[in-house]
């Protein structure tokens, strides 16, 4: 615990450990210092009358990095340069192509109401994002955004929603997103906020979520002969679902209500450069842990531990995580297509315990 303390320069300790602290000062010349709030950390004392003496360090290394002061609920080029580079929302997507991605929705949106619709000139798009899930109170699952949600805009926190208004002339995006919390922000990290959310996506504007219903009533008082375009039949987020979205929808203002759904996944089918560059790095990840993996294949070894090993290797890659539970299936347990289980040890049929009746 030690060597993983003195790696970080700004290491937060519980009081539990501090007697450990002290002893670690004393053995290796650290000082301890007191954060703002109050709580105490760890900062390698570092002078520049001591660096100044050191021999030159080579070009190959680069320079230490600022931290920044502004984090977001997800990589941003400036915090996290080593994953994103300059004007990308996600890996290897830019803010134009997200824009573009939304420009192509609403083309192909207006077009096929022209087609169903002729007398309707005017449409409004909801796509509310994922909502957190919890295992229990307050112990989350790893977060994962509502496909369609993401494909338009990559942002990825939870309880937003993405708002696009489109006539064939113009169309405005809006983010509606968790406001700036600074006690559920200490509890669950940054939050973009309405600032941090254009800055990253690049949409037109954005409002705090509790914004979101107010904003949808102004649009009845402004509108009329309208469409809705918004996924009711299983919506992404019940609770915006129930308490906004079918109180504006029932009101019966609207011409027609469709879903969006098939027009995003009739865009996806045609993949971009960058997209097409993706699924390259994904492929490459992907056949080279499996090659790791199954060198770890042999008689009597645990189901559990080839999954294990291959989303370590997919991971340790680059991958963020799986695209689906590994399937990790020996002997019959294989005609079972979504087996995923993995908790049954892989037996040689040869082996003896075969013949004795032992093998499930």
């Amino acid at each position: 615990m030690a060597a993983s303390i003195m790696h970080l320069p700004n290491c937060m300790i519980w009081p539990s450990f501090l007697h450990l602290t002290r002893q670690i000062s004393r053995q290796h010349n650290i000082r301890l210092g007191k954060h703002p709030l109050g709580k105490r950390f760890l900062c390698t004392q570092h002078t520049l009358s001591q660096a100044s003496k050191e021999p030159s360090r080579t070009s190959s290394v680069p320079p230490p990095r600022k931290m920044p002061t502004r984090y977001y609920g997800q990589p941003a080029p400036h915090t996290h340069p080593h994953l994103l580079q300059n004007k990308e929302v996600t890996y290897g997507v830019s803010r134009l192509e997200y824009s573009h991605r939304r420009q192509r929705f609403v083309s192909e949106m207006i077009q096929r109401a022209a087609r169903k619709h002729e007398n309707v000139s005017r449409h409004i798009v909801l796509i509310p994002s994922a909502v957190q899930q919890y295992m229990t109170h307050d112990i989350p699952y790893v977060f994962r955004q509502n496909t369609d949600f993401w494909y338009l805009c990559g942002f990825l926190e939870p309880d937003s929603v993405l708002l696009i208004e489109a006539t064939k002339s113009k169309n405005i995006t809006t983010l509606f997103v968790p406001p700036r919390n600074a006690s559920r922000e200490l509890w669950d990290g940054p939050r973009a906020g309405t600032d941090g959310a254009v800055e990253l996506t690049g949409v037109d504007q954005a409002y705090s979520i509790d914004e979101f219903e107010k904003y949808l009533q102004a649009y009845l008082k402004g509108s009329r002969n309208f469409g809705i375009w918004y996924d009711y039949v299983t919506p992404a987020n019940p609770t915006v679902h129930g308490s906004v979205i079918r109180k504006f929808i029932t009101q019966e203002r609207q011409a027609f209500v469709e879903q969006c759904k098939p027009l995003i996944q009739k865009l996806r089918v045609i993949k971009s450069p960058a997209e097409i560059e993706l699924l390259r790095r994904a492929g490459q990840i992907a056949s080279e842990s499996m090659m790791e993996t199954m060198k770890f294949s042999y008689p009597q070894v645990d189901e559990h531990f080839l999954w294990a090993k291959m989303e370590y290797e997919c991971k340790i890659r680059g991958a963020n995580y799986l695209a689906y539970p590994p399937v990790v299936a020996g002997g019959n347990r294989a005609n079972t297509i979504h087996y995923i289980n993995n908790n049954q040890v892989c037996v040689c049929y040869h082996d003896k315990l075969y013949h004795r009746k032992i093998v499930p």
